[in-house]
C-alpha cells in the first residue's frame, strides 16, 4: 500500500510504502519531481506506478506526479493540456489512462469537466461535455472495464446538496450516457462511497442516510439495497472495497462523531454483517485510506489525525485458500509465510516448497547445473555429488525399441544418444541430448539406428545437457574410445 500527500494541519508532500507481509514502512522520496504538498489529491495505480493529481494547498491544483515505487523516484505530470486545477474530483484508472472528473475550482465553484491522461505520452485530452452530469463534487466514481460510471455528489453553490444523478463516459468514444433516474435509484447524497462488483456500481451512505442501490449499466437500472439487520449506522466519508464477493464498508463520521464501526454487503445474498469490534481494532476516523489486498482491507490515516492503521481479515467466501509468500517472484513461496483467502493476492504463490526465497533463481523448478548450489531445492547439493556415478548396464528391452538403465536414489539424470556410422575413431559420431536433468530411467524410440549403424547411449548426473557446456547437438569429428568407456556408458552391438 502506498499512501502519500494529505494533511495534519499543514499540507503534506511526504508519503510511505506498506509492505503488509513484513509490517515495514519504507518512505517515499522528497528528492527530485516530489509534487508540492496538498490535501485532497486522487491517486490511482497504473500496475507499475502511481499517478496523484490535483488538491488544494490554499487554492485548486492542476499538478501531479508520477511516482515508480522500484526506483523511489517521482516524474511530474505535464500541465500543459491538464485538466483545469481541482480538489473533491474523483479518479479512475482504465488500464491505459487516469481520467480526472468533476470537483470543485478554487472559488468552490463545481465542475462538470475533465480529462484523461496518459502516462506513456505525458499528455492530457479533454473529456466531452456535451451530455455529461451537472457540475458536482464529492460524487463517487468507478471503473467497469469500458466506462467511468459517476454517480451522486453536490453542487453547493447552486443549492445541490445531493444529487441522485450520473453519467458512464466511455473514452473509447469520448461520450456520456446518462444513469437512470426511474425506479429504484437511491436518494439524492454525498460524501457516499462506491464500489464495483464486475457487474454493478454499489453505492451506499452518505449524508446521514443508511440506504443505498445497485446500479446495472447493461439494462440502465437500479435496486436498492436492504436497509434491516445488519446494516451500518449512517455516516459520511467512510470508506468501501470490494473484496470480490462482498464491500466492505467502515469508518466514517456519524451524525455526532467519528466511528470505528463498519458492515460487510453481500449482494449475492442482499444482507449485511456487521464488522468485527474485537482485538486490534482501529480509532474512530474518517477521510481515511482503505485498499484491498486480495486477502484483507487495510485502513490508514483520516482525522482526528493519526498515523495508524490496521488489516481487516475477512474471509469472505465457503473455502478460501491458502497461500504462501513469494517475495522472489519465481511463482514458489515459503510455507513460513501464508494468507488465508479467496483469490491468490498479489506477491503470493499457492506452492510453498521454495529454498531460498530470496533468489528467483532457486525453486524446485529451476534448472541445477553443477556450481556448487542446491538450485531446485532437491536437498542435495551437487558438490556432493560423486565424480563418478556407476549406473550400471543400459539394456534393450526384447522386441521392443526401449531402452532402461538402473536408477540412483536422489539423482537426475542426463541421458545422450549417439550414432557410429564406422569403426570408433574414424568416423564422426553425432550425439543428441534425449533427457535433461530428469528422474527417468528410460527412453523409448520410434525406431532403430540406419541399416549399417549403430547407437550407443550415455547416462550421467545432471550436469547441463541442453542447457550446459554439452549442447543440445554436437558434432565429434574423431570420436575417441574414452567416450565409450567413461561414465557407466554401454555401447550395444550393431543393430542391422
Amino acid at each position: 500500500m502506498i499512501v502519500w500527500g494529505g494533511s495534519d494541519g499543514t499540507d503534506l508532500n511526504t508519503g510511505g510504502r506498506y509492505n503488509a507481509a513484513t509490517d515495514v514502512w519504507t518512505p517515499t522520496s522528497l528528492g527530485a519531481g516530489v509534487p508540492a504538498g496538498r490535501a485532497f489529491p486522487t491517486a490511482v495505480w497504473t500496475g507499475t506506478r502511481m499517478i496523484v493529481w490535483g488538491g488544494s494547498a490554499a487554492t485548486a491544483l492542476n499538478t501531479g506526479a508520477r511516482y515508480d515505487p522500484s526506483t523511489d523516484s517521482w516524474a511530474a505530470t505535464a500541465i500543459a493540456g491538464s485538466a483545469s486545477a481541482r480538489y473533491f474530483h474523483t479518479a479512475v484508472w482504465t488500464g491505459s489512462v487516469m481520467i480526472v472528473w468533476g470537483g470543485q475550482d478554487s472559488f468552490t465553484v463545481a465542475l462538470d469537466s475533465g480529462a484523461r491522461y496518459d502516462p506513456a505520452t505525458d499528455g492530457w485530452a479533454p473529456t466531452s461535455m456535451s451530455n455529461a452530469p451537472s457540475p458536482r463534487l464529492n460524487q463517487a466514481a468507478v471503473w467497469s472495464g469500458s466506462e467511468m460510471i459517476v454517480w451522486g455528489g453536490a453542487d453547493f453553490g447552486a443549492g445541490n446538496f445531493g444529487l441522485n444523478t450520473g453519467g458512464r463516459y466511455n473514452p473509447a468514444t469520448n461520450a456520456w450516457t446518462q444513469t437512470s433516474t426511474g425506479a429504484g435509484v437511491p436518494a439524492a447524497r454525498n460524501h457516499h462511497v462506491g464500489v464495483w462488483t464486475g457487474s454493478e456500481l454499489i453505492v451506499w451512505g452518505g449524508d446521514g442516510d443508511v440506504t443505498g442501490g445497485r446500479y446495472t449499466p447493461a439494462t440502465n437500472s437500479w435496486v436498492a439495497t436492504p436497509t434491516g439487520a445488519g446494516v451500518p449506522a449512517a455516516r459520511v466519508e467512510a470508506r468501501a472495497v470490494w473484496t470480490g464477493t462482498e464491500m466492505i464498508v467502515w469508518g466514517g463520521l456519524g451524525l455526532t462523531s467519528a466511528l470505528a464501526t463498519g458492515g460487510r454487503y453481500s449482494p449475492a445474498a442482499n444482507t449485511w454483517a456487521a464488522t468485527s469490534i474485537g482485538s486490534n481494532l482501529p480509532t474512530p476516523r474518517f477521510y481515511h485510506s482503505a485498499i484491498w489486498t486480495g486477502s484483507a482491507m487495510i485502513v490508514w490515516g483520516g482525522e482526528a489525525y493519526t498515523s495508524t492503521g490496521a488489516r481487516y481479515c475477512a474471509t469472505t467466501c465457503a473455502s478460501p485458500n491458502t497461500y504462501y509468500l513469494d517475495a522472489d517472484l519465481d511463482g514458489y513461496g515459503v510455507a513460513g509465510s501464508s494468507v488465508s483467502a479467496c483469490s491468490m493476492p498479489t506477491g503470493y504463490s499457492s506452492l510453498s516448497t521454495d529454498c531460498n526465497d530470496g533468489d528467483p533463481n532457486v525453486n524446485p523448478g529451476a534448472f541445477d547445473p553443477c556450481n556448487g548450489t542446491d538450485r531446485n531445492c532437491d536437498g542435495v547439493g551437487d558438490t556432493l555429488l560423486p565424480g563418478e556415478v556407476n549406473f550400471g548396464t543400459i539394456s534393450r528391452v526384447a522386441g521392443a525399441w526401449r531402452y532402461t538403465w538402473p536408477a540412483v536414489a536422489g539423482l537426475k539424470f542426463d541421458a545422450i544418444r549417439g550414432v557410429y556410422k564406422g569403426a570408433v575413431g574414424t568416423d564422426p559420431v553425432e550425439e543428441y541430448c534425449l533427457y535433461n536433468n530428469t528422474y527417468a530411467t528410460t527412453w523409448d524410440d520410434d525406431n532403430g539406428p540406419e541399416s549399417g549403424k549403430f547407437w550407443w547411449f550415455l547416462v550421467r548426473g545432471a550436469n547441463g545437457c541442453g542447457n550446459g557446456t554439452f549442447g543440445f547437438r554436437t558434432v565429434h569429428v574423431t570420436p575417441t574410445t574414452e567416450r565409450l568407456a567413461k561414465r557407466g556408458q554401454t555401447p550395444f552391438g550393431k543393430e542391422v
